[in-house]
């Protein structure tokens, strides 16, 4: 993971120059509250570091070594801080929140987070390690959201299939499953063996009934029939009346 501000001298140093701007003065003990605060308060928002710093627990509260070492040394000329712009809107709306709390104050979010007094029972100057600053500011976190919602129930979605019709069909209605949408494409029962009796009626309802009439043999006119040169038959038809 990558923390938002290249280090920790950075962060202290806009901490630095926003009191001044507001015309209030930071102690050492403050402005290393101010800075541990929101390490975790980032942790909690991104499961980032805000900065590559070490935090170690002691009596007094939690302590970047760095950064103490450095302002105590009597620095006279400090550089301008470089931030990233997520670093620079946390920072800001962080500073907004907690800039303006007395010490006090700050001792009691520290002391409430966990992290700071486990680690001091192991001794003082033992490193609170980033899981458990983490942990504790994840769980904060949750708790100041709240418990989720749990989403609305989604409307029954409309089945497509029920405004189809297939060759002027009724429209399909397919049941859930995947038994009864085989059914719905499924082919339609064979139709029963035809009879005679069945057979009759479909051909008088196309051709109508039989009489004694149709089963009499064709009759045509008297021909004569002969042939040609090459054995060709040929039929001359003989009147039945000659027209006068």
């Amino acid at each position: 993971m990558i923390p938002a501000a290249r280090s920790p001298i950075d962060i202290a140093f806009w901490f630095l120059e926003r009191a001044g701007q507001e015309g209030a003065s930071v102690t050492l003990k403050r402005l290393l509250s101010l800075m541990y605060l929101a390490q975790g308060e980032f942790f909690g928002k991104t499961g980032n570091k805000l900065m590559p710093a070490c935090f170690v627990a002691m009596r007094e509260g939690p302590v970047e070594p760095t950064t103490r070492l450095v302002l105590e040394s009597g620095l006279q000329n400090p550089w301008a801080p470089e931030l990233s712009g997520q670093a620079l809107a946390f920072l800001a709306d962080f500073w907004l929140r907690l800039g303006a709390l007395p010490q006090p104050a700050l001792d009691r979010l520290i002391g409430a987070d966990g992290a700071w007094t486990e680690t001091l029972g192991l001794g003082e100057g033992s490193e609170i390690a980033d899981d458990v600053l983490r942990q504790a500011y994840v769980r904060q976190e949750q708790r100041r959201r709240g418990p989720s919602m749990p989403s609305a129930p989604q409307p029954a979605r409309a089945n497509p299939l029920s405004a189809l019709r297939l060759d002027g069909e009724r429209p399909m209605r397919p049941a859930a499953g995947p038994a009864a949408a085989a059914q719905a494409f499924a082919r339609p029962p064979a139709a029963p063996p035809a009879t005679a009796a069945s057979a009759e009626r479909k051909r008088e309802e196309i051709t109508g009934p039989f009489s004694d009439e149709d089963l009499k043999p064709a009759t045509f006119p008297p021909a004569d029939l002969g042939f040609t040169a090459d054995g060709r038959p040929i039929a001359r038809w003989k009147p039945r009346r000659r027209v006068e």
